[in-house]
């Protein structure tokens, strides 16, 4: 995959490191949410990680 558009607003993302299995981590720099693809899309968003600690 050479680019990829984040699943919550659409813009482009930009690479971010890998997981450790090897898998490529993505960086939404609109909206701040970062992502990897596993078998499906899973992203992360630290909006949702600052409301568990809330």
């Amino acid at each position: 995959m050479n680019q990829v558009n984040c699943p919550v607003c659409g813009k482009k993302c930009v690479k971010s490191g890998k997981i450790k299995v090897g898998s490529q981590r993505w960086f939404c720099k609109e909206c701040k949410t970062s992502l990897t693809h596993a078998k499906k899309w899973r992203y992360f968003d630290d909006l949702a990680s600052k409301v568990e600690h809330m």
